[in-house]
């Protein structure tokens, strides 16, 4: 091992650079956001037209608003303070 020079920074040692690894982790988060967002655009459009052919309007409207109650009595948003 060497001895670093008179008034050198000490060494970096991979496994306490955390900002490397944190830089990457945010890197890698904004990419793979980026890609899932026009999916989630996309696959509705595609969906939602092969759900109505199938169920027909009158079933996919039932099949959606039960879903809706359902996320809405789950959400803590749909629970009222005194409960």
């Amino acid at each position: 091992m060497t001895v670093p020079a008179e008034g050198a920074p000490p060494p970096v040692i991979p496994e306490m650079n955390h900002r490397a690894g944190r830089e990457g982790r945010l890197r890698w988060a904004i990419i793979t956001s980026l890609c899932v967002r026009p999916l989630a655009v996309l696959i509705p459009l595609i969906v939602v037209p092969v759900f109505i052919s199938y169920l027909g309007t009158e079933r996919y409207g039932l099949y959606e608003s039960i879903g809706a109650m359902a996320a809405w009595v789950v959400s803590p948003a749909g629970r009222s303070a005194t409960c």
